[in-house]
């Protein structure tokens, strides 16, 4: 407000307050007796302002008696101002990064469909809890670094890719991963479920990948072939 102190005024004015003698200056009316109590007779304050020029807070030193700031204290307030401005706006956009990081990662760990994805070495950079439930890994394979090989060769071994040697589908699917291409597919799980897989590779040489729950679909395509048949 216009007459809030040296603080609020200096907030409200946009500009440095010096208030030399607390007991005697308007600005100063409704605080005067807390001040005074506790032996303050000078505060000049400074606007901490953003880049757009956004209030922020403000910069006050207080003084056990009146008088005014010599240019070189002006001087070094000015300084403190433009570094609380710095430090003050780094926190908000770093507490705005975490906030929508925390979002993020919110949506990515409910989402309905599972996502995996994985780094320029095929290895796992992270993966949603849909992924896991779809393919049912244990989520100790699930960790960051973890190897697509691991992937393929746990699958392999519990008879996800059908009959055939273990290690001839694990290299099958090696050699189709490094080829960093778009693909999509259906896979049949050993319980029935029916899985359309979809893969895209990024910038960065990484890939990320889908997995969608489609059995129901999967099952009306059959039967209505076999209507037709």
């Amino acid at each position: 407000g216009p007459a809030v102190g040296s603080c609020g005024t200096a907030a409200f004015r946009r500009e440095t307050v010096v208030v030399e003698d607390i007991a005697h200056d308007p600005l100063w009316a409704d605080y005067r007796e807390l001040a005074l109590a506790h032996g303050l007779r000078a505060c000049w304050s400074t606007p901490i302002l953003d880049s757009s020029g956004r209030v922020l807070g403000t910069f006050a030193m207080y003084y056990l008696k009146p008088g005014r700031p010599t240019a070189q204290q002006q001087g070094l307030i000015d300084v403190a101002a433009q570094t609380a401005a710095v430090a003050i706006a780094q926190h908000a956009a770093q507490t705005e990064l975490r906030r929508n990081m925390q979002l993020l990662e919110n949506t990515f760990e409910h989402m309905d469909q599972g996502i995996s994805i994985a780094d320029r070495d095929l290895r796992l950079v992270g993966a949603n809890r849909r992924f896991r439930e779809l393919l049912d890994f244990p989520a100790s394979l699930c960790q960051p670094g973890a190897p697509a090989e691991a992937f393929f060769r746990y699958n392999a071994e519990r008879g996800d890719y059908g009959p055939g040697a273990v290690e001839d589908h694990v290299r099958a699917r090696i050699e189709l991963a490094r080829r960093r291409e778009p693909h999509c597919f259906e896979r049949e799980r050993p319980d029935g479920t029916v899985l359309e897989i979809r893969g895209k590779p990024v910038p960065d040489g990484g890939f990320v990948s889908t997995y969608t729950d489609v059995t129901q679909r999967a099952r009306s395509e059959r039967e209505l072939l076999r209507f037709r048949a």
